[in-house]
């Protein structure tokens, strides 16, 4: 999930081989049983089931470019001895045939396996490592680069058709998670944004696993949704302190459902999504149940509500009552 063939593509591209093909190998998917034709190729007839005409190798195709080896850790100690017959001859004997094909390729390899590991305890031939280590790059994992998530963000949303900004408070999250999925787990999220809201995107759209585990690094609520002066931690110590607790910027929609919720609470009701998503709805706010649930999962994860199944619905926590509080006396001295 780093970009690791965007990377091998970039390396064919800018070579003087760019006008020939760039051939993909996905190693992890090449079958046991059928790893010499696959990577060799074969002729009319060779076995049974055979294509008619034959199969040119990946390599054939590649004849003057690049063929990209992804997940080269991933081959079995058959299939490593037969790519190492390729890079020692540069030639290939598809299966069936007798005379040797000479082939002139770069070949690019790439795997997320330690290979050095692999060798030392025999998964992975000392002369093949060699071979294909001539000049190793390491790509960084994303955690590790997160200057790059803002661009790779919006080029993202740019070719989905999505013309609704990455608002501050989403941003700075994005840039805070740890990404153990990488490039592939960023374009899923923002995938599931998409998914779960029309509107003008907010922190509460995101995967409720990035909210649990990376929020807005300003605390507190303002009267405009924005991140104004007045700010309020939740557990009563500085926000910059060690002991306070991870604080929330309430968006309109969430301070609506807060003081729903505290109106109820105080009442000894439990609200459903669906009665709250009819309140809101009745206020103006066009939220769906999904955009309910996403919305409360975030003040869950800020120690506002606690959420209990059946009757007793979703109630505000002592947290939620103080910030709620807070909420009211501010709106009176307005």
């Amino acid at each position: 999930g780093t970009g690791k063939e965007l990377f091998a593509q970039g390396i064919h591209n800018e070579s003087p081989r760019a006008e020939d093909p760039f051939i993909t190998v996905n190693c992890a998917a090449v079958p046991e049983g059928l790893i010499e034709s696959e990577l060799f190729g074969y002729t009319q007839g060779a076995f049974t089931g055979a294509s008619r005409g034959g199969k040119e190798s990946p390599f054939e195709r590649a004849q003057g470019g690049t063929v990209f080896l992804d997940e080269v850790g991933e081959l079995s100690p058959k299939a490593q001895a037969a790519l190492l017959r390729i890079l020692e001859t540069g030639e290939v004997v598809p299966v069936g045939g007798s005379e040797p094909r000479y082939v002139d390729v770069r070949i690019v390899a790439a795997t997320n396996r330690p290979l050095e590991d692999m060798v030392e305890k025999g998964g992975f031939r000392l002369d093949l490592y060699h071979r294909l280590c001539a000049f190793p790059i390491q790509i960084p994992p994303l955690r590790d680069r997160p200057g790059d998530i803002p661009e790779l963000a919006n080029r993202y949303l740019s070719r989905k058709g999505e013309d609704r900004p990455l608002p501050e408070g989403v941003m700075e999250a994005l840039t805070d998670y740890d990404w153990p999925g990488n490039v592939r787990e960023l374009e899923h999220a923002l995938e599931y944004m998409i998914a779960v809201t029309d509107e003008a995107f907010t922190p509460a759209d995101l995967p409720p696993y990035i909210l649990s585990s990376s929020a807005p690094s300003q605390a507190g609520w303002a009267p405009n949704g924005s991140r104004g002066p007045s700010h309020h931690t939740l557990s009563g110590e500085s926000s910059e302190g060690p002991d306070s607790r991870e604080a929330h910027v309430l968006q309109p929609e969430e301070r609506f459902l807060l003081q729903v919720l505290g109106e109820a609470s105080r009442s000894g009701k439990g609200l459903g999504r669906r009665e709250l998503a009819h309140q809101a709805s009745q206020a103006g706010f066009e939220l769906s149940e999904g955009s309910i649930r996403t919305r409360l999962e975030s003040l869950r994860h800020a120690g506002l509500i606690e959420c209990a199944r059946g009757r007793k619905g979703t109630r505000l926590t002592p947290e939620g009552f103080q910030l709620l509080a807070q909420m009211e006396a501010f709106s009176e001295s307005q």
